[in-house]
Formats: C-alpha cells, sequence, structure tokens
C-alpha cells in the first residue's frame, strides 16, 4: 500500500488531512490528525473464519416469507386477526408481515413455524461456501459464497 500524500510503501495510518480521511505514511501523519492504524490482511484470520463456518451450517429467512405466510393463512381460513390472536401478537405485525415491511426477528420465525409447520428459513450446507484468498483486498461477495442445497 502506499501513502496518499507522498506514495511512499510503507505502513500505513489512516488520518483526516484537511477535512479528508487518507491513508497517509509516518511522516505524513503529522499533516492531520490519526484515526487508526490501517490494518494489513491476515491470512490466517481468514482461514480461521473459513474454517468455523464448515463446522456450521447457516440458515436464512426465505425471500418469499410473505406470500408463505399470507397463502398459509388463507388456506386455513383465518383472517389477519385471527391469526394474530393465536400467535399471541398485534394484528399489525400480520399485516407488516404479509407485506413484507417487516422482517421477523427469530422468535417471530420460530413461533410462525411451530404454528403452520412449515419453514420460513432456507439452510445452507457449509461445505459450499469458499472463501477466495487470491485478492489482497476483500469485499463481503469474495469473503462468502452460497450455493443452494
Amino acid at each position: 500500500m502506499q501513502c496518499d500524500l507522498c506514495g511512499s510503501q510503507t505502513e500505513l495510518y489512516q488520518a483526516v488531512v484537511e477535512g479528508s480521511i487518507v491513508d497517509v505514511c509516518r511522516n505524513c501523519l503529522k499533516f492531520g490528525k490519526q484515526l487508526e492504524k490501517k490494518e494489513s490482511f491476515d491470512v490466517d484470520k481468514l482461514i480461521k473464519i473459513n474454517k468455523k463456518l464448515k463446522e456450521e451450517n447457516l440458515s436464512f429467512l426465505r425471500n418469499d416469507y410473505n406470500i408463505l405466510i399470507k397463502d398459509k393463512r388463507e388456506k386455513l381460513n383465518l383472517t389477519q386477526e385471527e391469526l394474530a390472536k393465536k400467535l399471541n401478537e398485534k394484528i399489525s405485525v400480520i399485516q407488516k408481515l404479509e407485506t413484507k415491511s417487516m422482517t421477523p426477528n427469530d422468535k417471530l420465525v420460530k413461533k410462525l413455524e411451530d404454528f403452520f409447520g412449515f419453514k420460513l428459513t432456507e439452510t445452507y450446507d457449509s461445505d459450499n461456501i469458499d472463501i477466495s484468498l487470491k485478492k489482497q483486498t476483500l469485499t463481503i461477495g469474495d469473503l462468502i459464497k452460497f450455493k443452494k442445497k
């Protein structure tokens, strides 16, 4: 990495220089105020994360959870109000879930899954998770790539 001010190849620090956040070397640090030390890329740490992820299965809320809830409620001939009473929730919660203007928390997902008897989450097998170690700068997409079962 090189200093944004002088171009030297050395250890960098984040600093505010004349209102801009820049990466600077120790010599150029005097021109601004240091924010934090710029960490270098740690391959060993990434390998440990990969091993930890391989031990877990990850689950995520399905994108069509609102449609599943509404369809199942209608098949059971329940109104939103009746479903809210059975789940001990406010009717506004059910309305927001069905219009997808609210994402249910884990507790509510469990209630809905238990009541309806189906899964609102999808599980991703950790064997399909691939972490690329080829780049020096990573994005979230580079860290984890999911493949559905």
